[in-house]
Formats: structure tokens, sequence, C-alpha cells
């Protein structure tokens, strides 16, 4: 279906008319569009409590694993070369990895590491690997953290301290309050020594949070505190501003309270629980909002409801001031919403968030995931989408596990990938049919807003220049014709953080009439 606008431009004999073309249906205002599920893994037993990483140096490899809890002292992984269509699946023990007790977390930073962490079988370690394949094996060991109260350990890599250089960090609490370590990340397949244990302020009762990296290596910790009960707590956070392994954390004077406290019990969770389930992003992308620090939360109208919803709220200073909640969910039911994980694409500063949702359970306890993007750095979101297939429930299921603490999500190039936990077998290919869960997994795509195109300049040596302005980070091609009817390829274009892009066709010599279209998606 095409949309044309034309327009006349002269420049001595020559006119250009550019038309529109919007290839794969007409864009509109910008969307998401959800791909097919699949499952992941495809093995029999219960496997839940999911990461999923995306490799920025090819955004086609992903890699994903979850607890399995059916066999024990091993989990499920697996990997993907074609942007999240095929997965070959495994549990680990022959990939590098010993025996494995859960709570997996996994990132690739910009060089192509992947970095992962797990308990040992015995959950007296966190074990922290690399992998210089995208996830196929994990042979170096980077660290060994041996406690006997240790928890919900989360990795994660981006920007490093020094020019060119990226760092990897963990935060985990160690039984005595919330502390993270941190490397530096030269190149790939290079890697510095991981840090003490840095202590974030405040945090002796504290659990369940997230780590973030920013701009020139600035690191923030997030925790909920005292996470001991149904609520309310508070969202604290401790920012290293220097990044160094060897600095400190500041607590931020932003706090944020929540009525969801680290152990509340819903009907889709009856036994393991909820908590807020706090998360941040910091904004990396060159945009106009590069810096800013993003969070996502579950609150509650009281200690006892649960019509939970998620909320997300942001910082330009680095946690001292917290933008007013903003509601994600745009329900208008009572049923529960829990379990949000947030990430920004570098690319556009686009911000995903996603979250197990309820509101089609008439007993609040069956879940499908839903998710959403904002477009204008966290000041609104578009309408949220379905993006599971079917519907789950994890009542009862993995010894009480249920659907575990958290799920996985990243989001690269304007495409995010989320990884849940999910009984519906609604691809057809689950071993235990609907009696267990595997972990799925959906490219959701957000559809740029029809593109602009616009001319700059013919120059002296006849080059024609466009302008065309959509979504940023967005690809397009370029057509040509002389008569509106034979159409050649002259070039692709892809917008900056601004939303712009600049074309000059070179091939316009002579031509009187030259007619120009650009379209979308790229094959």
């Amino acid at each position: 279906m095409n949309f044309q606008k034309p327009f006349s431009f002269f420049k001595n004999w020559f006119m250009a008319i550019v038309v529109l073309s919007l290839a794969a249906g007409q864009l509109q205002a910008q969307t998401m569009t959800v791909g097919q599920n699949v499952d992941i893994n495809r093995q029999s037993g219960y496997q839940g409590e999911e990461a999923i990483a995306i490799d920025p140096t090819n955004p086609n490899r992903l890699f994903a694993w979850a607890n399995d809890v059916s066999a024990g002292s091993r989990n499920s992984a697996g990997y993907c070369i074609d942007g999240g269509t095929n997965w070959t699946a495994r549990f680990t023990g022959s990939d590098g990895w010993p025996a494995l007790g859960g709570d997996p977390t996994c990132s690739f930073d910009s060089f192509g590491n992947l970095f992962a962490a797990s308990f040992n079988g015995a959950f007296s370690a966190i074990l922290v690997r690399a992998s210089s394949n995208a996830g196929q094996t994990f042979s170096t060991s980077l660290l060994t953290i041996s406690g006997a109260n240790l928890d919900q350990p989360t990795i994660k890599a981006g920007p490093g301290t020094g020019t060119g250089q990226q760092s990897v960090w963990i935060t985990y609490q160690n039984g005595s309050a919330v502390v993270a370590r941190g490397a530096a990340v030269t190149g790939f397949n290079s890697f510095g020594t991981f840090g003490a244990e840095l202590t974030v302020p405040g945090s002796s009762s504290g659990n369940f949070g997230d780590i973030a990296i920013g701009p020139n290596g600035k690191v923030a910790v997030v925790y909920e505190t005292p996470a001991s009960g149904a609520g309310p707590d508070t969202l604290q956070l401790g920012v290293n501003s220097s990044g160094s392994t060897a600095g400190s954390f500041i607590l931020a004077a932003g706090s944020v309270t929540t009525q969801v406290g680290g152990f509340r019990l819903i009907p889709a969770q009856p036994s393991r629980s909820v908590d807020a389930e706090v998360g941040l992003a910091y904004d990396n992308s060159t945009g106009p909002h590069r810096g800013r620090l993003h969070m996502v939360y579950t609150d509650a109208p009281n200690t006892t409801s649960n019509d939970l919803n998620i909320f997300t709220r942001y910082s330009d200073n680095d946690g001292a001031t917290w933008s007013s909640p903003l509601r994600v969910n745009t329900d208008a039911g009572a049923n529960s919403q829990f379990f949000p994980k947030i990430a920004l694409d570098p690319t556009t500063g686009n911000i995903a968030v996603v979250w197990y949702d309820c509101r089609n359970s008439a007993a609040n306890n069956h879940v499908e995931l839903w998710g959403t993007v904002s477009v204008n750095g966290g000041v609104s979101f578009l309408p949220e989408v379905k993006i599971s297939a079917g519907s789950t429930s994890g009542v009862g299921l993995g010894s009480g596990n249920e659907l575990g603490d958290y799920l996985g999500l990243d989001f690269y190039n304007n495409v995010f990938h989320p990884a849940w936990a999910d009984d519906s077998n609604s691809t057809g290919n689950n071993p235990d049919g609907t009696a267990n869960l595997d972990y799925y997994t959906a490219a959701v795509t957000l559809t740029p807003t029809t593109p602009v195109l616009s001319p700059v300049s013919y120059s002296t040596n006849k080059i024609f220049s466009l302008k065309l302005a959509s979504t940023p980070g967005a690809a397009f091609g370029i057509l040509a014709s002389t008569n509106l009817t034979n159409w050649i390829k002259v070039g692709s274009v892809l917008t900056s953080t601004n939303g712009l892009a600049t074309f000059q066709e070179t091939n316009s010599t002579g031509m009187f009439n030259r007619f120009y279209r650009a379209y979308w998606p790229l094959p």
C-alpha cells in the first residue's frame, strides 16, 4: 500500500518529486509489532526465572538461560544466531559451567563479550564466567564469590571509565548488605580483575535490587528495604559517580516508597510471593536524554490489595530527585501486574518495559506477558501490547518456585526481546504440554513513524540531497525512478538520535525528472 506526498523542487532545469512509499502496510503513528512466540528451550521439567541478552556487535545473536529445578545442579541455556527465531538449547554442565543452582543473570558488552553469573549447585557461591562465542560455551572463569547467605546476583556490562573501555559489575546481597564489585574491560576477551566488595549504604536490610552503568562508567545500585514482609518498603539508590572499582557508593538523596514489600503474597504467586522488583536503566545513547536514570517498580494502593501496578520514574541527577510516578499499565481493572523489567536501547534512548499481567484472569492467577515502549525519555509510553500468545499459571509449580522472582529483557536497535516463563504451550512444542514451564521469547519491533522526505539541495555537480525524518534509529531504503513505474534502490539511511538522516543521490546527472521514495523494513 502506497502513501504519496509529492512536492516540487526546482534548481535550474532540474525538477524532483519525492514520493513516500510504505512497504508492508502503511505506517502511521509509532507502534509495536509483536513477532511470533518462540519456546527457547523445549525441555522437559520446570524452567523459569529467566535472563536474556542481545549482542550489540551482531544483534542477531542472543543468549538466554533460566533455572532448571527438575533435575538439580544445572541451568537451562540457549543461544540464537538469527534474531530470536531458532534456538539451540542445552542444560549446563558440558559448556564450561560446573554444577549450578540457579538465579541466572547475563549481559553483553559493546565488544561482544558475554558475562553471566549464577549460584553454584550448593548455593554457597556465585560464579561469574565469560563467553567469547555468544554463549555457546563459557570457558573463562572471572570470579567466585563465596558466602553463606548470598542472594539475588545481577550482572551488567556497560561503559567504562576510560576512553574506548567497557566495564562489568555484579551486585548481590552478601548476608550483611547489598554490595557491588566491578572490573574493567579493555577489549574482546580482555578483562581486568574484579575489585573488592563495595557496600551500598543503608542496605543492611535491603535486597531484590538492580544495577545500571551510565556514561563514563558511573554505577547506580538500587535495593528494596526492609524487604522482609508485605510492605511498605523503601526503594533506595546508591551511586558510585566515579565508576572506580575501588571507589565508593554514596546514598542518593531521593527515595521512593512502595506498598509492595519483599514477600508479598498474591493469587498468582501464593507460595513464592512477589517483591517490588525494582529495576534501573541509564540512558547511554547520544540522544537528548543521555545520562538520565530510569527506574521501574511495582506499587499498590495498600499492603493488602492485590491491585498491583507497574510504575516508572526518571532522574536527571543520579537519584537526588525523581520525577512523579507514571503508571505504565493502563487497564481499568484491579488485577495484579508484577515482576516488571526495564531495558534501554543504546542506539536510540528508547525504553522498553515488560511485566506479568493478570488483567484477563477472572481468578487473578493466570498471567500474560505485556509490554510497552517510551520514545520520549520516559515522559509517556505507547499503549501497551500483549506479547505472550497464551495464558500461564505458575501456581504450585517448581516445588513452590512458581514463576520465580523475575523475568528477562534486552533492547537494541528498536527491537526488544523479553524472556518469560510460559506453560500455555501456545507454540505446540513444550515436551510437557501445559503441565510445566518452559521459557519463551518474542521479537517486539518498534515500528517507525511515517517517514517524511524533503529536498535539501541540488549541487552544481548535480548531486541531489534529501532529508528523511522519522523515528530515531530507524533504517530505511531509498528507491529512485524517472517515471514512477520502474524503481531502483539507490541506497539506505539510518536516522540519528534526533530522527533525521540525509541522503545524497549521485546518479541523477542529466535526468529531468527524478522521483524518490523511502521504504521500511529493510530485508
